[in-house]
């Protein structure tokens, strides 16, 4: 959308330059966040435990995206979107892991490019499962079964938390893409450097899981990431640049110290970080965290193995321990009649009913694989 200053949009650039673009103000800059007193901070979450989770469901909404083929504006609008919501809400009350797919799931169609509510949800929890301990190179999460309680829950609370979301934004969710920024002032400076432009750019992706989205205008941040691009490519910006940008010095440097910070700090793992907050969230008496079977990940197969050791283990113990039970199984499974109502039931028919079903239970396992999959490769 281009404006011609009227309606307050600020220029950036004189008239008699040969470039110049306007910044209209129909985007929603929302008040500047207390981050240093968030709901999370006054439940008693630690400004590190916060952090982490910030850093967990940013990591979360990016990986999930880039494998669901979102643009990085999708990606960008949801991370923000996920920061503001956490400053108006505490981490002991909702779950950070379904805001931030529900931050996603929104972004989408902000930026209209809706994906499926199916595929989000199986992505993700390969995702999380690639965050946590359990992760084997190369393996892939089991899939929830369609249909299934879990993942019956699991969307529910995806979508109850985009609601949530709305709500608590006050349906202000169109932003102005940071990341567009970079490129204009790039033109403004005359500076064709494509690697700047490059570096400025993964700059603003890492930013997007720090604060800074929620405590400086976006202009500032654009400038910072080019700044901090330039420093690292020894490339030498003219001495004043950023007062073409009413952005100060001191901001900057400020922004640039916290994206440093951000490689400081070691790898995080998902149930760590999960497990603390929920320890915090009891005992505020919060049940966000309790009977989430969703958010256990198992690779495919591993549950399987597991349930063969077992019963091969228990096989082994009874042969130790009683002799063979051949004698009741054969009572067991021989064909009984039994009178019900003056109709003759096969007491073994049940049996073969359940059995049935759980290969139907497998089949849709499979379904939901494919289907993803398919799907991809539609897009691709």
């Amino acid at each position: 959308m281009n404006v011609r200053g009227e309606d307050g949009g600020r220029r950036i650039g004189g008239e008699e330059d040969d470039f110049f673009f306007e910044i209209p103000n129909m985007t929603c800059d929302l008040p500047r966040f207390d981050v240093e007193n968030t709901p999370s901070r006054r439940d008693g979450v630690s400004q590190e435990l916060e952090r982490e989770c910030r850093v967990l469901g940013c990591e979360l909404i990016q990986s999930t995206g880039i494998l669901l083929k979102c643009s990085q504006a999708i990606m960008a609008c949801a991370q923000i979107l996920f920061h503001r919501f956490f400053c108006r809400q505490s981490l002991v009350t909702y779950r950070p892991e379904y805001f931030a797919l529900g931050c996603l799931f929104l972004a989408t169609k902000v930026e209209d490019d809706k994906k499926r509510l199916r595929f989000v949800i199986n992505v993700s929890r390969h995702v999380m499962y690639t965050m946590s301990k359990r992760y084997k190179e190369g393996a892939f999460v089991e899939p929830l079964p369609l249909g299934g309680d879990e993942y019956h829950e699991m969307k529910t609370g995806i979508i109850k938390a985009e609601r949530r979301v709305l709500k608590e934004l006050g349906f202000c969710v169109h932003l102005n893409h940071p990341h567009k920024l970079i490129v204009s002032i790039q033109g403004v400076l005359k500076i064709q450097h494509e690697e700047l432009g490059q570096r400025a750019w993964n700059y603003m992706n890492d930013s997007l899981r720090t604060l800074v989205f929620i405590s400086y205008p976006q202009e500032t941040i654009a400038c910072a990431c080019l700044q901090l691009a330039a420093n690292n490519l020894g490339i030498v910006l003219p001495r004043t640049w950023v007062e073409l940008f009413d952005v100060s010095f001191e901001d900057i440097d400020c922004i640039c110290e916290d994206i440093k910070d951000l490689y400081s700090h070691p790898k995080i793992f998902y149930e760590d970080i999960i497990g603390e907050i929920s320890a915090q969230a009891k005992s505020k008496g919060s049940f966000a965290y309790n009977n989430a079977k969703m958010f256990e990940f198992w690779a495919v197969g591993e549950r399987l193995q597991l349930q063969e050791i077992v019963s091969i283990q228990q096989e082994e113990a009874a042969r130790k321990d009683t002799p063979p039970a051949t004698s009741i199984q054969t009572h067991s499974h021989s064909r009984r009649h039994v009178e019900v109502g003056g109709r003759h039931h096969h007491l073994t028919d049940d049996s073969h009913h359940h059995h049935h079903h759980d290969s139907n239970d497998s089949k849709t396992n499979y379904n939901i694989r494919a289907s993803s999959h398919h799907h991809h490769h539609h897009h691709h």
